[in-house]
């Protein structure tokens, strides 16, 4: 059986110096903490971006190291399709 959702793997980011909410990170498919597998990071000031690490990312407020925390695995579904109607049979008197 094919699955028709889609797994993505989401967490927090927070500084360790500050506490500030640095944004969400993002993969599909494998957990936020595997090595190697790419990331998508979305910062609190809106900008979008590829990462390889959360070692890559740092504090926009004090240039800090930070953390993920809130690991949340979510399914996307896909979009469903429902059948078109078929003629019915023609009612016989």
């Amino acid at each position: 059986m094919v699955a028709d959702y889609e797994v993505i793997y989401f967490a927090e980011i927070r500084c360790y110096w500050c506490g500030h909410d640095c944004g969400t990170v993002n993969s599909r498919g494998a957990p936020t903490t595997a090595p190697g597998v790419p990331l998508e990071y979305h910062g609190t000031g809106g900008d979008s971006r590829a990462v390889r690490s959360i070692g890559e990312i740092r504090c926009a407020r004090c240039r800090g190291p930070v953390y993920a925390e809130n690991h949340d695995k979510r399914r996307e579904y896909q979009n469903f399709v429902f059948r078109q109607r078929r003629p019915r049979r023609p009612k016989v008197a």
